[in-house]
């Protein structure tokens, strides 16, 4: 049986597990941003550059970009209904 600790919160959001407090701040509000998004061709282009700028960053940043690109797909993915 595990027990968390009193005060800690479990993330809303499973992709957000093993982030810390700042980065999961950043997500949130990204995720926010891409989800009043409604232009699809401007969240393909972003997702292109995201995918292009991944190999050029660092481990916690590749982290944080794989589950915007994530967030960025799903919405793609709910416009192209």
């Amino acid at each position: 049986t595990f027990t968390r600790k009193a005060g800690t919160k479990v993330p809303d959001d499973p992709a957000l597990a093993g982030l810390s407090g700042e980065q999961q701040a950043v997500v949130r509000r990204i995720a926010s941003q891409i989800k009043s998004e409604i232009n699809l061709e401007r969240l393909q282009q972003q997702l292109q550059t995201m995918e292009a700028q991944l190999g050029q960053a660092d481990g916690k940043q590749q982290g944080l970009m794989k589950i915007i690109m994530v967030k960025v797909a799903e919405r793609i993915a709910e416009l192209s209904k």
